[in-house]
């Protein structure tokens, strides 16, 4: 059964006040035998050395008491949580860094698939990434126009012709501003 030490601590406290009263009415004879002070407590015996001030934890194994200082107790207290502390810390990671390892997995077989689709038959299905989140949009048919029976010398011939006219046109535009310019000159100076 463990204790908090703030515990252990209070009761070697009050261990340690009713111990030096005593201990100053001691002669030099009996403070051999009386160095040690001892208080049962539910989780073991405290023994606390009246010399040095040192609290010990103690509890009977066998045959044999074993004592533990309370300073070393705590220390390991201490240490036994913050190890917990790493481990939960390290679980938590070893479980995420899992999860995105699972996750790379599953984009590295889809990828392998899109090339084994792209080697195997080039598309242009294939070339489209595959997202989870991505909709599928309804493919349209292209419109294609009926051949005309237009020849791509007659294509040429009729965008020549286009650009011709257009050609015109812009010339014509431009002589007309130049005209109106001169003409609203020459009423200025009249």
């Amino acid at each position: 059964m463990s204790y908090p030490v703030a515990t252990l601590l209070s009761l070697t406290f009050l261990a340690t006040s009713a111990g030096v009263t005593s201990s100053l009415a001691v002669s030099n004879d009996d403070e051999a035998s009386q160095r040690y002070s001892f208080q049962t407590i539910a989780g073991g015996t405290l023994r606390m050395d009246r010399q040095s001030g040192i609290v010990e934890l103690c509890d009977k194994q066998g045959a044999d008491w074993v004592c533990s200082d309370l300073k070393e107790l705590q220390n390991a207290q201490d240490q036994q949580a913050a190890l917990l502390d790493e481990i939960t810390r390290l679980a938590n990671l070893n479980a995420m860094q899992s999860k995105q390892m699972q996750d790379l997995r599953q984009q590295l077989d889809s990828l392998s698939q899109r090339l084994a689709k792209l080697e195997s038959h080039p598309s242009d299905e294939a070339m489209q990434p595959k997202s989870p989140n991505a909709q599928q949009l309804p493919k349209t048919p292209v419109p294609v126009e009926p051949d005309k029976g237009l020849t791509e010398q007659d294509e040429e011939g009729a965008h020549f012709e286009e650009f011709l006219d257009r050609s015109e046109r812009l010339f014509r535009h431009f002589f007309g501003l130049v005209k109106e310019f001169k003409r609203d000159l020459a009423d200025e100076r009249a």
